[in-house]
């Protein structure tokens, strides 16, 4: 103000001041408004030149040619990735917070209740007896009849059938009482449920034991075919009931309790179709997903599971896998990464033609790459060359007209090019399309003159 005060930014005096004034009033040959420190003057002397705070060096004579370089340039950023538990850590976590149980919270009579020995030699015991048995029998057969010392045999081999048969009586009392305590607690029975029907169940036999052990009910992969010894049941007539209390509580798990459900179809009934789906339902895609490609086979049912879960990365190496290459193209389309997805896509259109399939091969070329010229000349190549010739013809004219050509005159050129009278069927079939589909809608556009 008056080339001689400053004041802050966009600041004014009030009152307003004339020049005249500030001129009389200001004593210094500069004064600075500071909104903190105040009022501040500066006379003449005090201003200092600027050049006087610059001071240039002298030439240096040393030799850059042994500059370093640097670090190169970090690579730009192309994807960020979660670190997702894999499906055994997240079931297993939900396995912790179940609470355990022993076959003998079970309620029974305690006249009957077993000791701790008694099912440590339940266990050894059946084994041995059968293995004793069946040595026995191998002896009587070779022992002529009415040999000496065979009545002890025999005495012996009874025995052993009786023992056996008090044992394998345990394993039918134990089976009642899980059906019984599935018509009053279905989840906690479900705990000591022994499996029906899996592929992976005869794969490891652990030692027979006449009671039923705790299981994990929740659904988990990596005990599928894992190898892990099992304990060997055979359910005999209660087969049918066991298997139809197991579906009726994977049904009703179904909506409430995916895993639930998955572990029953997966682990009691072998169904693993069945334990794929519901866990597909119930939003657990990559779990699913491992079904499908590990237990199934089917590595496309797997890729669409991911897709559909928006496990995008994870379905791209499967259908990388199976070669499926345009529809790599598409997913790397949906991510927004262009030029990969073009990659691809020129793989997709390379496999195409060299199968025949130039209309396909037009059809990546016009709908995903939109390069409309260059799957013209393939559709052309394609009716010339009889490849698909109708529908890449159909196709060459949809492409031309939808860049504004006049149908009329595209039909001139292609009669004009014209010189392969081996294909008059198709012919009279583009030209009825083209007609229906455009020279109707436009009745004053010329027909062309077809001799």
């Amino acid at each position: 103000l008056g080339k001689k005060l400053y004041v802050p930014a966009h600041a004014t005096i009030t009152p307003a001041i004339s020049a005249a004034e500030l001129e009389s009033i200001l004593v210094w040959h500069r004064q600075v408004y500071h909104p903190v420190i105040g009022f501040v003057g500066f006379e003449a002397k005090d201003a200092i030149d600027l050049a006087s705070l610059v001071s240039i060096g002298g030439t240096s004579l040393s030799d850059w040619s042994f500059a370093s370089p640097g670090y190169n340039a970090r690579p730009p950023l192309s994807e960020i990735l979660v670190q997702q538990a894999s499906a055994d850590e997240m079931l297993e976590s939900i396995s912790e917070e179940l609470e355990t149980k022993n076959l003998e919270d079970i309620p029974k009579d305690k006249d009957r209740e077993p000791t701790a020995l008694d099912k440590l030699m339940d266990k050894v015991r059946l084994p041995l007896f059968k293995v004793a048995f069946h040595a026995l029998s191998a002896v009587g057969r070779i022992l002529p009849s009415g040999e000496g010392g065979s009545g002890g045999l025999d005495r012996l081999a009874t025995w052993l059938l009786t023992s056996i048969g008090d044992l394998e009586n345990k394993r039918q009392d134990e089976l009642m009482r899980l059906l019984n305590l599935f018509e009053k607690d279905k989840d906690e029975a479900l705990k000591y449920a022994p499996p029906l029907d899996s592929p992976y169940l005869n794969r490891g036999r652990s030692r027979p034991s006449g009671t039923l052990s705790r299981r994990d009910t929740n659904f988990n992969l990596g005990s599928l075919g894992g190898g892990r010894l099992g304990n060997s049941w055979d359910p005999g007539s209660h087969y049918f009931t066991l298997q139809r209390h197991y579906r009726k509580l994977a049904e009703e798990h179904s909506t409430t309790d995916a895993k639930k459900a998955a572990y029953i179809y997966a682990h009691l009934l072998g169904e693993f179709s069945s334990a794929a789906s519901v866990l597909k339902k119930g939003g657990f895609y990559r779990e699913a997903a491992s079904l499908y490609r590990d237990h199934l086979k089917n590595e496309m049912a797997a890729a669409e599971c991911l897709e559909e879960g928006g496990l995008t990365l994870e379905a791209i190496e499967l259908y990388k896998k199976m070669d499926k290459v345009e529809k790599v193209g598409d997913l790397y389309r949906g991510l927004g990464q262009a030029n990969t997805s073009h990659t691809y896509y020129e793989m997709a259109v390379s496999k195409h033609l060299a199968a025949g399939a130039y209309f396909d091969a037009s059809g990546i070329l016009d709908s995903k790459m939109e390069k409309a010229e260059r799957a013209k000349s393939i559709l052309m190549d394609g009716w010339e060359k009889n490849r698909q010739p109708e529908s890449c013809l159909k196709a060459w004219f949809d492409i031309s007209i939808r860049g504004e050509d006049e149908p009329s005159e595209l039909l001139r050129q292609v009669f004009a090019n014209l010189d392969d009278d081996t294909k008059p069927k198709q012919l009279l079939d583009v030209l009825e399309y083209v007609n229906d589909t455009y020279l109707k809608e436009n009745p004053d556009s010329p027909a062309p003159a077809i001799a």
